[in-house]
């Protein structure tokens, strides 16, 4: 936060990389991708619009700007996935698979407390059906969850969850991305 409003560093970065191995949702955070073999980066402290034609004018010089097998990872902010459909309209949104559990974690911890093997059981559980089947899979995990809810306890941070997820409907094919070895969580950026 400045004296002149909220700025922020924004940073995209631009990856050519070959497809993984196929793996499973159990394998998900032990599989290896190839690495890339071209990287281009660009970062501003700037507004939002400013920093899209930063990213189209790389995007162009790239040539990926229309190209259909681009994938647009990042996490939930609004701005970012207005920014690719403006200026990557081809592209394929993934939601960032770190950001999903995180917010999936957080609110089974704050329903359930942080630290029990039920809460375990049930991040477990969530994450299972995120990567395995997206949004029917969370929307089956959650509905059974709302039922466990222990009286007395708010399921405001479930609905949260549901408010956060319900954003993203189309980009939450992890299972699909798995086993065709692409990625599917923006650690490189991150």
């Amino acid at each position: 936060n400045t004296l002149l409003g909220w700025r922020d560093v924004k940073h995209g970065l631009f990856l050519k990389r070959n497809v993984g191995l196929p793996a499973t949702p159990e394998e998900w955070d032990r599989r290896e991708l190839p690495a890339p073999t071209i990287r281009a980066t660009i970062a501003a402290i700037e507004e939002s619009d400013l920093f899209g034609q930063r990213l189209r004018v790389e995007a162009d010089r790239l040539h990926v700007t229309t190209v259909s097998d681009v994938t647009v990872l990042g996490d939930g902010a609004e701005w970012i996935w207005n920014l690719a459909e403006e200026h990557l309209p081809q592209a394929v949104g993934v939601l960032d698979i770190f950001h999903a559990v995180e917010h999936l974690g957080d609110a089974v911890k704050a329903v359930w407390g942080g630290d029990s093997e039920a809460t375990r059981t049930r991040i477990e559980s969530g994450r299972m059906a995120l990567l395995s089947e997206g949004k029917p899979g969370w929307e089956r995990w959650l509905a059974s969850v709302f039922g466990e809810v222990p009286a007395g306890a708010s399921a405001d941070p479930l609905i949260a969850l549901a408010a956060y997820l319900a954003k993203h409907p189309t980009r939450l094919s992890y299972g699909e991305r798995l086993g065709q070895g692409r990625s599917i969580g923006s650690g490189a950026v991150e």
